[in-house]
């Protein structure tokens, strides 16, 4: 529900408001708690630092404008640095201890027993303490009134925001470690449990499930949803409630696009809170491994608006592209990165051998059947095997295609157009090739004619 943009002003405005008041000479007390009364009691005890000055957006406005001393702007990334770890250590401990327990309700109840919102207090009261000792009053009003702004452009980018065919959406990127060293978590349990081969849900039968990442000019594709959240674990927001496939499980008033999280942060949706009870910290939509944030240059603990595409969501069959940090592996593959010409952040290689068995490969779930392109893509170096053996396996038949690896890098190398049946095929890099040198599985790309 939407209320009046006075209210939806942080509560940490509100609460930094109070705490600068205190520390600020009596003749400025009133005008400082004036203000306080313009914003409005909601949302008291949300942290707001994190969230805002760990944008790189923001943070490049905060220091064109001015308004405080280098050194002053370096304190406040201090303090949201500060607060951005403490809110990671509190989920990371809630998230422990709910996974302990066996239903939603249980849960909940562990949540409301739990000494999770007397710490978000205590958060805001450690991030108030800090302002007020490092601004004085009029830097202090100078910086609310900057920050009242950025919340107001954040507010305005949290709208749904897609394309025509309601596949990619712009929401908010936080960081976490994983399973793995490159993933994303999204907020919907039954793509993890498929991609890691737990479970298979009705309409989450055929994974893997990848998105592609778009930031500030920068594309990552292909990245495997390893884990679930960073708030909710079942509002699986690129879907509409109505829809036949995968239809919106929680939150099914929410208009597709619009998370869980996002709403519950900025316009008190569900009393600000997550499906647990928790108050949102953050509008967090995705999480990603701290290598996938590098390769959209963000640095540890930066978040941002980021473009995500679902790639599961669009026409099937269209077209795919597979990294290696979601390749499977049959025998012992090496993880590499130091080639400059490499397809995102690493590759993985094996030493040839002839009539070796190991093999990189990617299962391909074709929807459609039809005639497909194939493609590969390697850094190339002067130990890489001159007859290194790519291809797919279709139907139960492998069709070989054999590659210099030598050259071709840092580029989309065309293996050959083959006919695809519906259902799932195989495609990869295997090691059987004459002794001596290397083979390396990075990428591969399928598209459909």
């Amino acid at each position: 529900m939407l209320v009046r943009r006075a209210l939806l002003v942080s509560a940490t405005l509100t609460s930094l408001s109070h705490a600068i008041s205190l520390a600020a000479p009596s003749r400025n007390a009133s005008a400082q708690e004036e203000r306080v009364g313009e914003i409005g009691p909601d949302l008291q005890e949300k942290p707001v630092l994190a969230t805002i000055l760990l944008n790189p957006e923001h943070e490049e406005r905060l220091r064109e404008v001015e308004i405080l001393s280098p050194r002053k702007v370096e304190g406040l990334l201090d303090l949201a640095l500060e607060e951005a770890r403490w809110i990671d250590n509190l989920v990371q401990r809630s998230n422990a201890n709910l996974r302990e327990l066996p239903s939603g309700l249980a849960r909940r109840r562990s949540v409301q027993i739990s000494d999770y919102e007397a710490e978000v207090a205590a958060l805001t009261a450690s991030s108030r303490s800090g302002l007020a000792e490092l601004l004085d009053a009029r830097e202090a009003e100078l910086f609310l009134t900057w920050l009242d702004e950025a919340w107001s452009l954040d507010r305005a980018r949290a709208r749904r925001d897609e394309d025509e065919a309601g596949l990619r959406y712009t929401v908010f990127l936080t960081q976490y470690f994983g399973y793995s060293n490159y993933e994303i978590a999204i907020p919907d349990k039954y793509l993890k449990f498929a991609n890691l081969g737990w479970e298979y849900h009705p309409g989450y039968e055929d994974p893997p499930y990848n998105v592609t990442l778009r930031y500030e000019g920068r594309t990552v594709t292909a990245v495997g949803v390893l884990d679930v959240g960073p708030w909710n674990i079942d509002d699986n927001y690129c879907n509409a409630a109505n829809q036949a496939e995968r239809p919106r499980r929680l939150f099914t008033d929410l208009p597709r696009g619009m998370p869980e999280a996002q709403a519950a942060y900025y316009n008190g949706y569900n009393g600000g809170r997550d499906q647990y009870g928790r108050t949102v910290l953050n509008p967090g939509a995705c999480d990603v491994t701290p290598e996938v944030a590098s390769d959209l240059g963000l640095a540890y603990l930066q978040n941002a608006w980021v473009e995500v595409e679902y790639l599961w969501e669009g026409e099937e069959g269209a077209e795919w592209v597979f990294d290696n940090p979601t390749a499977r592996t049959r025998g012992e593959w090496i993880l590499g990165s130091s080639s400059n010409d490499k397809y995102g952040s690493s590759y993985i290689w094996s030493p040839t051998e002839p009539g070796g068995t190991r093999v990189a490969y990617w299962a391909v779930d074709i929807a459609s059947a039809g005639s497909y392109e194939l493609y590969a893509w390697w850094p190339q170096g002067s130990n890489r095997s001159h007859q290194a053996r790519l291809g797919t396996r279709i139907g139960g038949v492998i069709h070989s295609v054999v590659v210099d690896q030598r050259s071709g890098g840092g580029q989309w190398n065309y293996l050959g157009t083959y006919n695809y049946p519906q259902g799932r095929s195989l495609i990869g890099v295997s090691n059987d090739a004459p002794a001596g040198a290397v083979v390396l599985a990075d990428a591969m790309r399928l598209v459909e004619r």
